[in-house]
């Protein structure tokens, strides 16, 4: 856990997680092509959470899938590379770039090659097919690898402890409120976050193999 040393077997494992995120977002996909597959997960899921179907929840909900919306994304985005431009390491602002294009192109091409309906009735506004989730995938996506990048440069461990929950809790709220939305299953927004964790954990590679090429400098 020492943010400080990284060796050749946490870059394998790393690189092990995310063939493992591509093989599971595999066999999601499988399922969700699979008509009537998922539909009991799917159903039970949403039975869980309508109760929060009424207001004030239903604005409140939308207002925390705006975290992840396009707007504020690029907002975060831009913020974010502003300050990372103030390193004399240029590798996270790539990096950064690198996992939110990744992202935002695998999620559009699985919505269009797959193109599964969204659910009825929506209580929000919604483009394009729905797996997988693009806000899922985005927060999971950028908002990590951003927890990441200021966790790795934290010396205290229950700082980074801190930073990592609050992400890990944002992440799930985002994801629970496109299911409340009813713009998406449950099993979109899973999908969303294997496609979010494999390019993190790309984000994560490419910065810590950059560190390691250069003697394990971290700024």
């Amino acid at each position: 856990m020492d943010p400080h040393t990284f060796r050749g077997l946490p870059i394998t494992l790393l690189v092990a997680a995310a063939v493992y995120a591509a093989v599971l977002f595999s066999g999601l996909t499988e399922d969700v092509l699979d008509s009537g597959a998922l539909d009991d997960f799917d159903g039970a899921i949403s039975a869980i959470v309508d109760p929060l179907r009424s207001e004030p929840e239903l604005t409140w909900f939308r207002w925390i899938s705006a975290i992840a919306g396009g707007p504020a994304i690029l907002a975060v985005l831009l913020v974010s590379s502003g300050f990372l431009l103030l390193l004399p390491n240029r590798t996270p602002i790539l990096a950064l770039w690198a996992v939110f294009s990744g992202a935002q192109l695998t999620t559009t091409l699985g919505k269009v090659v797959i193109g599964r309906p969204r659910p009825e009735p929506m209580y929000d506004v919604a483009a394009l097919a729905a797996f997988p989730s693009g806000h899922a995938t985005v927060v999971m996506a950028v908002y990590g690898f951003i927890a990441y990048l200021i966790g790795r440069g934290i010396g205290d461990p229950m700082a980074r402890f801190h930073v990592a929950f609050a992400a890990l809790l944002l992440v799930a709220l985002v994801g629970l409120s496109r299911i409340v939305l009813n713009v998406h299953f449950a099993s979109d927004v899973l999908g969303g976050y294997l496609v979010g964790i494999f390019w993190l954990l790309v984000g994560v590679i490419l910065v810590e193999a950059r560190d390691r090429t250069t003697g394990g400098s971290r700024s």
